[in-house]
């Protein structure tokens, strides 16, 4: 039977429109991508069923060129089922039309330590509690655990931790930060971002967050086309079928009701 599967995070982009100044440093990406490639790609995997997938902000120079290209996309394109778009977290925050999550990028270089604690932030953060938006969490791995205290002030948000939060080596406040973050009932993680040639590496990763947070937190997200800067976006596949075995969860489920996708 085939796998029912929603990718809970790709990127597309139009560098014609749009200017993505992170993009210098990775030239292998740097040009246009649409989403009929994605779809192609999934159509090669002949016993998936993909249902579609949720759009991720691409930290562009320009939030309401890119809002109007996804909303452009999506019009074209009924497979694009949500999106989580990028606005300041701020006291009186923009949360933009239509929305399926918000995502404040926090690895960058205009994001400090601890930018998720500051007062302003976490107003933001609350704000979106209260209008029930959750939101994405792309985080340096050593600032992890402030996240988890950021959640603490904001105990109602849900929070989706991106890309595995980062990881590039399984040590001690890792695991001690992972475990933190799953014990909060309203915090997801994303299967993504990590080198897939290291088999070993993947396994160990998995195991800890299907320990921590069981399998009905976890979703399966390809971060097309930015996965093929570390790994391989058919290899990232089957290796999240294999481990988690085609759980509806992973593969659909958790994403729909994150995301509140219909």
């Amino acid at each position: 039977m085939p796998l029912d599967l929603i990718d809970s995070h790709f990127h597309i982009w139009d560098l014609d429109k749009q200017n993505l100044p992170w993009l210098a440093d990775c030239p292998s990406i740097a040009k246009t991508w649409i989403f009929p490639e994605l779809v192609e790609l999934y159509a090669q995997h002949k016993d998936v069923n993909f249902r579609g997938a949720v759009y991720v902000e691409v930290d562009g120079d320009d939030t309401t060129v890119e809002e109007q290209h996804i909303a452009e996309a999506m019009a074209t394109h009924p497979e694009i089922l949500g999106k989580v778009l990028r606005t300041e977290v701020t006291q009186r925050i923009r949360v933009p039309q239509g929305a399926n999550g918000i995502r404040r990028p926090l690895h960058t270089p205009d994001a400090p330590p601890k930018t998720c604690l500051q007062p302003d932030f976490l107003t933001g953060l609350g704000d979106l509690a209260d209008a029930e938006i959750p939101f994405d969490a792309c985080v340096r791995t050593p600032e992890l655990r402030d996240v988890y205290d950021a959640c603490l002030c904001v105990p109602s948000l849900s929070v989706v931790v991106d890309h595995c939060g980062n990881v590039q080596k399984i040590d001690e406040k890792y695991v001690e930060d992972i475990k933190a973050l799953a014990s909060l009932p309203h915090v997801y993680c994303k299967l993504s971002g990590i080198a897939t040639k290291d088999r070993g590496f993947v396994r160990d990763v998995y195991t800890l967050l299907e320990e921590s947070f069981g399998a009905e937190r976890l979703m399966y997200a390809s971060n097309w086309p930015v996965v093929e800067l570390y790994g391989d976006f058919h290899e990232h596949l089957d290796q999240v079928r294999e481990f988690f075995n085609d759980d509806a969860n992973v593969f659909a489920d958790t994403a729909r009701r994150v995301y509140s996708l219909h």
